[in-house]
């Protein structure tokens, strides 16, 4: 990822993150498992009409890396390693239409090799200046039945839930320091305080803090609300490791948003789902805005 960070003011939350939120929404992580009689009876959300999932006859060679051959055809994804063949009709809709990497590691560190996808799913006409990727991870079937991979999926949309059940994020101009935007983030359940005469977070909660923009009368612009944009992931094939990037954004009442920050987040396997991964959660101020804290 391209995006500035700021090299000053990083935390890292100590813990594994486990706990949901009052955010009002929710995460989705499909683990598909279907048999390839299952992917031929099974409907999908693109049906044609009404008929289910589509074959051309026609195979389209969409990524290939380390043994592992990724083709299209029609509805169905089709996964060649080796001797194992699978296919899927129940991945995204666009899956293998724009961008598509594949790699073989042992993703959950665990003595296999599990074969990792990263599938472009940016939407069309979307104002996005960086792609947007699904991250799929092929893990072997412990079933040794007829259906070789378990698939673990999540995407832009579906990672930025996840996270934000788990993690509140706030945005401030504390009054003593107008010039000044105050950002903290913690664990949902867990009650931020404030110092009520200055408005700074109380020293027990880590916060950073970027310069203020001015309003068109000259003032400083006041502080509406926060917005986190969809994650994008990445994975990094030298290191073995998936992060998502998380922009965060300040909206006002009296001037433009502004991107002021990016949060960066670990991405593992553990007990067959993917989440966020321990001691990985990072906040770094875009590094041409940020300013130091106030003495206290």
């Amino acid at each position: 990822m391209n995006r500035k960070r700021g090299v000053a003011g990083i935390w890292i939350l100590a813990a594994v993150l486990i706990v949901l939120t009052a955010a009002g929404v929710f995460y989705y992580n499909k683990v598909y498992k279907p048999s390839l009689e299952q992917a031929t009876a099974q409907s999908t959300s693109y049906n044609v009409n009404g008929q289910g999932p589509q074959k051309t006859g026609k195979r389209t060679l969409i990524a290939e890396n380390d043994g592992v051959s990724v083709y299209k055809d029609g509805d169905y994804a089709i996964i060649v390693h080796g001797d194992t063949e699978a296919e899927f009709a129940d991945w995204n809709e666009n899956f293998g239409s724009t961008n598509t990497r594949v790699y073989l590691q042992d993703f959950d560190q665990n003595g296999r090799s599990d074969i990792i996808l990263l599938d472009e799913e940016t939407p069309a006409g979307s104002n996005e200046t960086q792609p947007l990727y699904g991250l799929y991870v092929l893990t072997p079937s412990e079933s040794g039945g007829k259906d070789p991979y378990t698939v673990h999926y999540t995407n832009a949309e579906n990672w930025l839930a996840y996270f934000n059940g788990i993690v509140t994020c706030y945005l401030s101009r504390p009054q003593a320091y107008p010039n000044l935007l105050q950002f903290v983030m913690d664990y949902s359940t867990t009650n931020v305080q404030f110092d009520a005469q200055t408005g700074l977070a109380l020293p027990e909660f880590r916060a950073y803090y970027t310069n203020a923009p001015r309003a068109q009368d000259g003032n400083y612009a006041d502080v509406d609300s926060i917005r986190l944009d969809p994650a994008m992931i990445s994975y990094d094939e030298d290191e073995n490791v998936a992060h998502a990037q998380i922009p965060v954004y300040a909206l006002y009442k009296n001037a433009d948003e502004q991107q002021i920050g990016n949060i960066t987040v670990g991405i593992e396997l553990r007990n067959d789902t993917l989440s966020i991964r321990a001691k990985s959660v990072v906040y770094a101020p875009l590094e041409e805005l940020a300013a130091a804290a106030p003495q206290r």
